[in-house]
């Protein structure tokens, strides 16, 4: 039985008896959410997991190879962390937004980015998105979401959110991550909204630094906090709070991020906006927090706060036995342990309501096809002043493909391929990939593009970031004063385009994931698919 309309609350009653029974180290544990390093649970992680009572787990991109080995480590799972005597499951957790934060590898579906889903402007893109990524996670034995995004990118400069949130307007965000939150709970996957109060309008990555937003209290609730009061309206069972610190939420005293600001988390989102889920915490490892107060200070902060779910993925043990020396000191009462600890198992709950999954839903052709409907329609002309479109197919295109070097401050290797070139060249046959350096293309990238261009008789200019990069945008300026008939691309943020306004003819993909590319291909080859979107 898939997805069943149950509330996530259950009897309270019936709640608190099963919170009676646990002792008080296995209610700690039950606050707690761990990883595990690779592809199985080692024998001192299991350790750790007992010891511990950890009650939840999460997955990441290095803990998925196959369908059945990432079974097989959910039911570990289960075994490590579920109490089935009490009819508790284990939470199992992952970060499945789609677009360029999706943990699942094929033969699970890759659906676009939230942006790409609001730039359709339908909730039925947003449900459908929400149902099938709750059918392919459960059909791997996963059962709480770190999605949707309600953000709202309204700082162009963002370098941490970009395609993760939706669009720019409240009522938008809103609107579609309220239809992703009823997919996924039809899909019987419990949904979280992140990252409260609103991540849209930094300057720094809370990954790497400590970010501020500086919006008076009226812009906050006309802004940030509408999609999230829209969502607490709507029953959504978890919400995630942000690494930032807001002075005009703050309490008066030193300043705190809203993960460990009891204003923000008790104050504002329990007290003020009704909120009586599980509030979840971002990763405390990150450096917004560790680099100033330690994960294991981040989490007993946290926790004292308000918060109910931590996720330190560092320090788990210490983590634990933090928390336990808080409550007996009195840092974190009693009855509020308990009240954190009652929610967790309110969501235990709710998944243990859910029927059986079908392992056939991963992958599945229907979902294959929703993604590919959101590729189509997202897909956005946003001018053709050259008149170039449609693209003849037997044209000699010069591919130029910005690519990411570096994530969150790490190098990575660029790949030996274009992707952008290797999708349009079943549309285009003689399509040319030449791969650029999109953080600092050197002389030899724009030797290799400039060659390629005038041996073509189209240039197609991918970028990614160029609206962030100055490197970046300063090539794409260069490859327009060539002279050669060019189609710009941004293949992530549509703010791209405002770097380079000399090009004549431009869209916007708001990702680079297989659909969005395969969409882009049909745009540039058919002239009906290639509408503006004024």
């Amino acid at each position: 039985m898939e997805g069943q309309d149950t509330p996530w609350r259950h009897d309270d009653a019936e709640t608190d008896r099963i919170v009676d029974r646990l002792s008080t180290e296995e209610q700690v544990g039950q606050l707690l959410v761990a990883p595990v390093a690779g592809t199985a649970v080692d024998a001192s992680t299991a350790d750790l997991f007992r010891q511990c009572h950890i009650g939840s787990a999460i997955l990441f991109a290095a803990n998925i190879a196959t369908p059945a080995q990432t079974r097989a480590l959910t039911a570990r799972f289960q075994e490590l962390c579920g109490r089935p005597d009490l009819g508790l499951p284990a939470l199992i957790a992952v970060d499945q937004e789609g677009g360029r934060v999706q943990r699942l590898k094929p033969p699970a579906t890759n659906f676009p980015s939230a942006m790409a889903v609001g730039a359709t402007g339908s909730p039925d893109h947003a449900r459908r998105w929400g149902l099938a990524t709750a059918r392919e996670l459960r059909a791997l034995g996963i059962n709480l979401d770190f999605a949707p995004v309600l953000d709202i990118n309204s700082n162009p400069a963002n370098p941490v959110i970009g395609t993760r949130a939706y669009g720019e307007r409240p009522d938008l965000v809103a609107r579609m991550g309220l239809a992703a939150l009823d997919g996924l709970r039809a899909g019987g996957v419990l949904a979280t909204a992140k990252h409260f109060p609103g991540h849209g309008d930094t300057h720094v990555d809370s990954h790497l630094a400590l970010p501020r937003i500086e919006r008076s209290l009226e812009e906050l609730r006309a802004v940030e906090l509408a999609p999230f009061q829209a969502a607490i309206a709507a029953g959504i069972p978890a919400i995630m709070s942000a690494h930032i610190v807001f002075p005009a939420l703050g309490e008066g005293g030193p300043e705190l991020p809203a993960t460990m600001s009891r204003a923000i988390l008790t104050g504002l989102l329990r007290d003020e906006l009704g909120f009586d889920g599980a509030i979840v915490s971002d990763a405390v490892r990150m450096q917004a927090i560790a680099d100033r107060w330690g994960v294991v200070e981040g989490s007993v902060a946290f926790i004292a706060a308000g918060g109910d779910l931590v996720e330190p993925l560092a320090d788990d043990r210490a983590v634990y036995a933090a928390l336990l020396a808080a409550v007996h000191s009195g840092r974190i009462p009693r009855d509020q342990l308990r009240a954190s600890v009652h929610r967790v198992v309110r969501l235990k709950r709710w998944v243990a309501a859910q029927g059986p999954a079908d392992p056939a839903w991963l992958g599945a052709a229907e979902h294959r096809a929703w993604a590919a409907a959101i590729a189509r329609d997202a897909v956005t002309l946003l001018r053709d002043d050259a008149g170039l479109l449609p693209l003849p197919a037997s044209a000699r295109l010069a591919v130029l493909d910005c690519v990411q070097t570096a994530v969150a401050g790490l190098a990575i290797a660029p790949p030996e391929t274009s992707a952008l070139a290797d999708a349009l060249r079943p549309r285009f046959p003689q399509a040319r990939g030449v791969v650029i350096d999109g953080h600092a293309p050197t002389p030899a990238d724009l030797a290799a593009a400039r060659a390629a261009a005038e041996a073509a008789d189209l240039v197609i200019l991918g970028t990614r970031a160029a609206g962030r990069l100055p490197a970046q945008a300063a090539f794409a300026n260069a490859v327009l004063v060539w002279g050669k008939p060019t189609v710009a691309v941004a293949l992530a943020e549509p703010y791209d385009l405002a770097a380079y306004p000399a090009a004549r003819t431009a869209l916007a993909t708001y990702g680079a994931d297989p659909a969005m590319l395969a969409a882009l291909a049909d745009r540039l080859s058919d002239e009906r698919r290639a509408t503006s979107d004024e």
